[in-house]
C-alpha cells in the first residue's frame, strides 16, 4: 500500500519479480535472525542428530529422507503404517507421494526435540517392520 505519487515514481518496482522495500526488509530481517540465532551452525547439529539415528538417510544438512522400497518400488503402504504408528506415539509426519518420509525440522527446533522425534520415528519403524 502506498500513495499514487510513490507508486508512480518508479515504474520497475511494483511487480512480483523485482525487489521492493517490504520484501527487502523481510529478507534482511530473515538474514539477521539466521545470524543472531546461529541457524547455520544449528543446521549442522540437527543434521548430525538425524544422521546418528538414520545413517542411510538421503539428503543434505537438516533435510533428510527415508526411502522404503521393495525391489526398487516404493512401499507406500509400509510408509503409511509407519506414519500412523508415529502419530500414535505423538510424532506427526507426512509421506511424499512416492512413499518417502521427509525429515526437515525447522532450524529453530530445540535439539532435544529433534532427538526425541528421531527416537519416536525409529521406534515406529521397528514396531511396523
Amino acid at each position: 500500500l502506498t500513495s499514487k505519487a510513490i507508486f508512480d515514481s518508479e515504474k520497475d518496482l511494483h511487480t512480483t519479480q523485482t525487489g521492493n522495500p517490504v520484501c527487502c526488509a523481510a529478507a534482511l530481517a530473515t538474514l539477521e535472525v539466521i545470524e543472531e540465532e546461529h541457524l547455520l551452525q544449528k543446521a549442522v547439529r540437527i543434521s548430525e542428530v538425524i544422521q546418528a539415528y538414520f545413517q542411510g538417510a538421503s539428503g543434505r544438512g537438516a533435510i533428510r529422507a527415508l526411502h522404503f522400497q521393495n525391489n526398487g518400488i516404493y512401499n507406500i503402504e509400509l510408509v503409511d503404517r509407519i506414519v500412523a504408528k508415529a502419530a500414535e506415539k505423538g510424532l506427526l509426519l507426512l509421506r511424499t507421494h512416492r512413499g518417502t518420509i521427509k525429515i526437515a525440522p525447522p532450524l529453530t527446533t530445540p535439539l532435544n526435540f529433534v532427538e526425541q522425534g528421531c527416537q519416536i520415528l525409529r521406534e515406529a519403524i521397528r514396531d511396523v517392520i
